[in-house]
C-alpha cells in the first residue's frame, strides 16, 4: 500500500511540475551585405534567450521570454523606451527543432549622436548611426546553430585550479623525495 502512495505521488509531482527555463544561445553565420554586394560567410550575429514554457504547449511566444539579449537589445519582460531612448524585443517565437522568430531593435535619438540596429531574423539585419549604416540580408547560404547558452565557453583553469595542481604535485615529489632517503 505505501508503495502505491509513493508512486502515485511521484506521478502527480511529476505532472505538477513545471518545465525549467532554457537558456539558448543561436549563432546565425553568414550574411549578404547588401551595400557592399557580396556575401560575407564570417559575419556572426549572436543572440541568447531565457524562454519558460509557461503554458506547457511545447512552443515559446513573446510573453515566455524571460530574457532575451542580442546587441544592445535588452529584454527581461517588457520594452523601454524614454525621449532618447528605446529598447524592445518586438516579436517572439520558437519550437525547440525550428529557428527563431523575433524581431528587436535598440536606438538612441541624440542629435549628435543618433545611432541604432534592429534584426528580423531570418530576414535581415540593419544599423545606422552618424558614421554610416549597414543592411544584411539572410541568404540561403545563413547558418544557424541554436544550443545551450553555456556551450561555448572555454573550459581555461583558474588561478586558483593551477595553484591546487602545483600544491598537489610539491606533495607528490615531497613524498617521493623522502622515500629515497628512507631507503
Amino acid at each position: 500500500m505505501l508503495k502505491k502512495m509513493a508512486v502515485i505521488a511521484a506521478l502527480a509531482a511529476c505532472g505538477i511540475a513545471r518545465a525549467e527555463v532554457q537558456e539558448l544561445k543561436v549563432v546565425y553565420r553568414g550574411f549578404y551585405d547588401v551595400y557592399a554586394k557580396q556575401f560575407k560567410p564570417k559575419f556572426l550575429e549572436i543572440a541568447y534567450f531565457n524562454v519558460d514554457d509557461r503554458n506547457h504547449d511545447g512552443t515559446y511566444s513573446l510573453d515566455e521570454v524571460v530574457k532575451f539579449e542580442w546587441g544592445s537589445v535588452h529584454y527581461e519582460g517588457q520594452c523601454y523606451s524614454d525621449p532618447t531612448v528605446w529598447n524592445c524585443l518586438s516579436s517572439f517565437s520558437y519550437t525547440p527543432g525550428s529557428n527563431p522568430s523575433f524581431s528587436a531593435g535598440f536606438g538612441v535619438a541624440d542629435d549628435m549622436f543618433p545611432w541604432g540596429h534592429s534584426i528580423v531574423a531570418g530576414d535581415h539585419v540593419e544599423w545606422y548611426s552618424r558614421s554610416g549604416s549597414g543592411y544584411l540580408k539572410w541568404t540561403d547560404e545563413t547558418t544557424t546553430e541554436i544550443m545551450p547558452a553555456s556551450a561555448y565557453v572555454p573550459a581555461l583553469p583558474e588561478p586558483s585550479q593551477y595553484a591546487m595542481f602545483g600544491l598537489g604535485l610539491a606533495g607528490v615529489l615531497a613524498a617521493s623525495l623522502r622515500r629515497k632517503r628512507a631507503a
